[in-house]
């Protein structure tokens, strides 16, 4: 994810990216998402796009599982001090 775009007004990628996690959470007979790596679009994500990262993974209903990618590897502030694997 990614805010800030030339063009791309905030207010709908915002909206967007809760609309697919609302999907996510529709979705019948899931026990678990699993995302491989990346939710972030660059290797140093603002502030206000790391927050809504955490608000979009805070509304998932099934449990999760989170591979970080390069982009969150290479920034302990995004996902902390782990590397490979998050649980929420």
């Amino acid at each position: 994810m990614r805010l800030d775009v030339p063009k791309v007004p905030n207010h709908w990628q915002i909206e967007r990216f809760h609309a697919m996690v609302d999907e996510l959470n529709a979705v019948p007979d899931v026990d678990m998402i699993i995302i491989g790596g990346d939710l972030l679009d660059t290797a140093k994500p603002t502030s206000k796009e790391i927050e809504l990262m955490f608000a979009l993974l805070a509304k998932l209903k099934k449990k999760t599982i989170i591979y970080s990618g390069n982009h969150e590897m290479t920034n302990d502030k995004v996902l902390g001090k782990y590397s490979c694997l998050h649980n929420f």
